[in-house]
């Protein structure tokens, strides 16, 4: 991505950490985790192209930002340091945000059930795609989040897709599928269900074998298309 998109997604970042999320969400707050003071913005790797590959998750899990692990101190400094930041001064914090992400990440129990394995199949890196949740707090339960994902949508989430012009969706869940179905036309979306405990079953492998390989057949026909001439030089070679 060039110096200006990743600005502004800088720039997002730093409006969602500063959001009150009573003011946001109104009467539908208390659905929130309780001591969570911190928003989840996402992860937007080093590498990240335009036309690559979104995962979308529902909303961040695990323990609430005044409970953090010793692997996530890191992020959680440099997430306020974003908050802190003036307008105009976020980029370097949010490169270094991602950074420290790309190393956390993997110590995830979603990331090796889910994302390693697509990642694999796909043979790509994590510093090559991005991850956003449609909602970026911890909340008390995980059904039900409709209206606050809408809420969040509005407010941050799809702004942050146009910016990041994915022409491959992968939605970790049905639920997040069934919202994002109809908002993205024009955009490859895949689901992998997911089971509870972010435990892993057939059909989460299943789709995941049948994602990889689309997004594969995909990848090599653009490169194909885009090749200048590569075709003709194969066919030279080949007499």
């Amino acid at each position: 991505m060039d110096k200006r998109d990743r600005i502004e997604l800088a720039e997002l970042s730093r409006e969602i950490l500063r959001t009150n999320p009573m003011a946001l969400f109104g009467e539908r707050h208390y659905r929130l985790q309780p001591g969570d003071s911190l928003p989840q913005p996402g992860y937007v790797g080093l590498e990240y192209e335009r036309k690559g590959i979104l995962l979308i998750g529902m909303n961040p899990g695990g323990k609430n930002s005044s409970e953090i692990s010793s692997n996530d101190e890191e992020q959680y400094f440099i997430l306020k340091q974003i908050r802190s930041s003036s307008r105009g001064a976020t980029l370097e914090s949010f490169d270094r945000l991602n950074e420290a992400l790309s190393r956390t990440m993997p110590t995830w129990k979603l990331f090796n059930n889910y994302v390693r394995r697509h990642l694999d199949q796909c043979d790509t890196e994590l510093v090559s795609v991005a991850y956003l949740n449609l909602l970026k707090w911890r909340t008390m339960n995980s059904s039900g989040l409709g209206s606050l994902c809408s809420i969040s949508w509005e407010a941050h989430t799809q702004r942050q897709i146009e910016l990041l012009q994915p022409s491959t969706i992968v939605c970790l869940g049905t639920g997040v599928a069934r919202f994002v179905n109809g908002k993205l036309p024009g955009t490859k979306i895949h689901t992998i269900p997911r089971m509870r405990g972010d435990n892993i079953g057939r059909k989460g492998l299943m789709a995941i074998a049948s994602a990889s390989r689309s997004i594969k057949r995909a990848y090599y026909r653009h490169r194909l298309s885009n090749a200048d001439g590569w075709m003709d030089g194969f066919h030279s070679s080949s007499k």
